[in-house]
């Protein structure tokens, strides 16, 4: 079978002939973000003569080394080795021969500083099997593209994913898809970031749909707190907070300046705000009134007839603590700090979850913290506002399988529902020793195929096959 090729505004593109139709990889959908792009929103790519061979899936973004506690993280976070950045997409499609498919445009998550659409967990096999067209989207991470500089602009990482957007408006009909059956989804920070553009005006005629996997819209610095990360960002690179000078920062500085810092050592608490990264994360994007709404629960009521699919993972905590060394003897004290940290109304919070599950551990009530704090809450909020915006359908879900990682301890944590949503369960490093994502036996195709087939339903129609919000679909 020979390679398809399929003509753009810009030019010609090669890509390969897969078992279930093709793939185009590395195209461009905005210039790279070099030299005076850097910290400005996305320009438009240059035009190409000839035809382009996008026959894999463009580099990741800068990014520091990241890992996670006692876990082979290979499939599901990418490296950077030092490659310019370049701003990039990959299409899967059935046919590009065809007409009106249903889109899914695909957020990766890794908490707004790692990640890459190229990862083996984003294969997009089964969606073009299933009739969907797949666009995985990569965008600027970590300082450069949440931190803002004078003179630069707020949110670059939200704007070029509004690009890609723009771009599939544009150009997806040439692969086969429909650009009025455009379905947004991400999981982790590309659900939180698919759900500040939900309320964004930026966003509207984009999208008909958006699914939001461990999202919410909480993680947001006030305009003071941003200086102040950016002012401390700057000083450890040896500049001024401004883009003008952080320009002249080769990448490699900038990432390894970005892996040495820690929250603690900036003061994010203000007058009038709390950190909202609770001392652990800190880069975040900034309400700027504009990509990111002053209050972006809110702006949910506008979000236009746009339906709603949004859940979580019953332990999401999890991923971040059981692999950690000694957390079983947290004492009660460091529990009640963490408690406090994360949420205003902590020590209700974990007198709840002591009351909920008497035989909890110090391991079972901390992730039980941070699963509601960072996960649960927020998304349980954001279902809440838009089934009472009067805009599109609204749909729960709540994910509960548990991973035999980690000796049982992983259980149903934050991003083990990836490989069902995408039915890549048998993709190589996700199972077959403990410390895999799904363990040693890995998880059930058959809860794959039922999840898989729920997110190909609501791409296409706009219904997972379950009632609306009051009612939440247990996978």
């Amino acid at each position: 079978m020979s390679d398809p090729v399929v003509r753009t505004s810009r030019g010609a593109l090669r890509g390969r002939s897969r078992e279930s139709g093709a793939m185009f990889g590395g195209i461009p959908y905005a210039a790279p973000p070099v030299g005076e792009l850097r910290y400005r929103a996305p320009a438009p790519p240059q035009a190409w003569d000839g035809t382009r061979d996008a026959l894999g899936p463009g580099p990741p973004l800068p990014q520091p080394e990241r890992t996670l506690p006692g876990l082979y993280s290979g499939p599901l976070l990418g490296g950077w080795e030092g490659e310019d950045p370049a701003l990039t997409l990959n299409v899967w499609t059935p046919d590009p021969t065809a007409r009106g498919l249903p889109v899914m445009v695909w957020l990766h998550g890794g908490a707004f500083v790692a990640g890459s659409p190229a990862q083996t967990v984003y294969d997009g096999s089964a969606w073009t099997r299933d009739g969907v067209v797949l666009v995985t989207v990569a965008y600027r991470l970590g300082v450069e593209g949440f931190v803002h500089f004078g003179g630069g602009e707020t949110n670059v990482a939200l704007r070029d994913q509004l690009a890609a957007l723009e771009w599939v408006q544009e150009e997806i009909e040439g692969f086969g898809g429909d650009p009025g059956r455009v379905c947004v989804a991400g999981q982790s920070a590309g659900a939180m970031s698919l759900g500040w553009l939900l309320g964004s005006p930026r966003s509207r005629g984009l999208f008909a749909r958006a699914i939001s996997m461990s999202g919410g819209l909480e993680l947001t610095y006030s305009p003071e707190q941003a200086e102040r990360v950016a002012a401390h960002v700057a000083a450890s690179v040896g500049t001024e907070p401004t883009a003008a000078a952080m320009r002249a920062i080769p990448f490699g500085r900038v990432v390894e300046a970005q892996a040495s810092i820690t929250p603690d050592q900036m003061q994010l608490d203000t007058d009038t705000d709390r950190d909202p990264g609770a001392g652990i994360v800190w880069v975040m994007p900034v309400r700027d009134g504009d990509v990111v709404a002053e209050d972006p629960l809110a702006a949910i009521d506008a979000s236009g007839d746009v339906d709603l699919l949004a859940g979580h993972t019953s332990e999401e905590g999890l991923l971040y603590l059981a692999g950690v060394p000694g957390v079983d003897q947290m004492p009660d004290d460091a529990l009640a700090v963490l408690a406090g940290r994360v949420s205003e109304d902590g020590a209700e919070m974990l007198a709840r979850l002591r009351a909920e599950q008497p035989d909890a551990g110090p391991l079972q009530l901390a992730a039980g913290v941070l699963t509601q704090a960072a996960f649960a809450g927020p998304t349980e909020r954001l279902l809440a506002r838009h089934a009472g915006s009067g805009s599109g359908s609204t749909h729960a879900y709540r994910f509960t399988w548990r991973s035999g990682a980690l000796g049982g301890r992983l259980g149903a944590a934050h991003a083990v529902d990836l490989p069902f949503v995408f039915d890549t369960l048998r993709t190589d490093g996700f199972s077959g020793a403990d410390d895999r994502l799904l363990g040693v036996d890995g998880g059930p195709q058959e809860l794959a195929t039922r999840m898989h087939a729920a997110w190909v339903r609501f791409v296409a129609e706009g219904d997972p096959g379950w009632g609306s919000y009051e009612h939440v679909q247990i996978f």
